[in-house]
């Protein structure tokens, strides 16, 4: 009995380590998992952000091209309309 008792508690000394192993294991390729899909959202995020600061000057370029003015108010933008009334574009 007492044998037994022995071997019971050695093959649960066992079977835990190896438990602790599998989720040892589990849990880095989880980790692993998140941080290549966080890195993939940062890269992402980081192109996106590029473009869009990129295209913000792209667009104020053209304005610029077109001779639309920037930072002019409502009043003066609808009484510089009113003036060119009539005025073929270009």
């Amino acid at each position: 009995m007492r044998q037994w008792e022995e071997e019971g508690k050695t093959n649960w000394e066992k079977n835990n380590q190896t438990r602790a192993a599998n989720i040892a294991r589990v849990k880095y390729f989880e980790d692993r998992e998140v941080n290549i899909f966080k890195s993939k959202l940062e890269r992402e995020l980081d192109a996106a952000t590029n473009e869009m600061h990129n295209g913000l000057a792209e667009f104020e370029k053209n304005l610029q091209k077109l001779g639309i003015e920037q930072n002019i108010n409502m009043d003066d933008a609808l009484k510089r309309m009113e003036e060119k009334k009539g005025i073929p574009p270009g």
